[in-house]
C-alpha cells in the first residue's frame, strides 16, 4: 500500500509533469501510445472538436503493453478511434517506435510518405509523460508550431489506474521517479530539450528513490 507521505510526493511529480497548453487548431494530432487508453479517446475528442484533421497514434509494444496486449499500441489506439468513428483515411498509424525519439522521427517519415506537410502538432501523451513527451519531441520538431495536451484525469483516479494496470506498487512509482531524473539526463545527452526541474519536484523524486523507488533512475555525473 501507498502511504499519504507518499501520495503527496508523487502529487508533486505529476503536477510538474503535467503541462496542458491552450488548445488551437494544429495540423497533426500526435497522440502517444502507452496503456492509459483514455490518451486515444483525448485524441479522438480533439478530433471531433475541429483542433485537425489528422491524428498520427504512434508506439509499438513497451515493457508494460507488451504484458497486456497483443497488439501495438498505436494499432490499440488506432482501433479505439474507428470504433468512436474517426474515419480511417483521417488516421495515420506508426507501430514500429519503441522510444519517445523513435515516436516523432517515424511519425515525421509517415508524414512525408503520404505527401503531408505538418507546421503544427498537438502531442497528446499519458499525463506523467506529458512533458517528458514535448522535450523529446522538440529536439524533432524544431522551428514547428507544438502544443501538448493529456486526457483530463484527477490525479488519484490516474494512480490507482496505473496501479491496477501494471500490478506493482513498486513498479508504478519507480517509473515516475525515473522519468524525472532522465528529464536530467536525457537533456545533457540531447535527447530533449532542458525543462526547468524545480528543487521541490527533485527533491520529492529524492525522497521516493530513498524509500526504494529506484528501479529506473539513471545518473549523470
Amino acid at each position: 500500500m501507498i502511504n499519504q507521505n507518499e501520495i503527496g510526493l508523487i502529487k508533486i511529480l505529476w503536477d510538474y509533469m503535467n503541462i496542458n497548453d491552450e488548445l488551437i487548431k494544429c495540423d497533426c494530432i500526435l497522440c502517444f501510445g502507452n496503456s492509459n487508453i483514455n490518451t486515444a479517446r483525448h485524441a479522438v475528442k480533439l478530433y471531433f472538436e475541429g483542433y485537425s484533421d489528422l491524428i498520427i497514434f504512434t508506439g509499438g509494444l513497451g515493457k508494460i503493453t507488451s504484458k497486456i496486449w497483443n497488439e501495438t499500441e498505436a494499432e490499440k489506439f488506432a482501433q479505439v478511434a474507428l470504433e468512436m468513428g474517426v474515419p480511417k483515411e483521417k488516421i495515420l498509424v506508426e507501430n514500429k517506435s519503441t522510444n519517445t525519439g523513435e515516436n516523432v522521427e517515424f511519425s515525421l517519415e509517415i508524414l512525408k510518405k503520404n505527401g503531408i506537410e505538418a507546421e503544427s502538432f498537438i502531442i497528446i501523451a499519458d499525463p506523467m509523460a506529458e512533458r517528458r513527451a514535448y522535450a523529446t519531441s522538440m529536439t524533432k520538431l524544431s522551428g514547428k508550431k507544438v502544443i501538448t495536451s493529456a486526457p483530463d484525469t484527477k490525479f488519484k483516479e490516474y494512480l490507482e489506474h496505473k496501479l491496477a494496470i501494471e500490478g506493482s506498487v513498486m513498479e508504478t512509482i519507480s517509473n515516475f521517479v525515473g522519468d524525472i531524473y532522465r528529464m536530467d539526463v536525457y537533456a545533457k545527452k540531447g535527447w530533449q530539450i532542458p525543462q526547468k526541474i524545480p528543487a521541490e519536484v527533485f527533491e520529492a523524486a529524492k525522497k521516493l528513490a530513498d524509500l526504494g523507488y529506484n528501479k529506473y533512475i539513471c545518473i549523470e555525473n
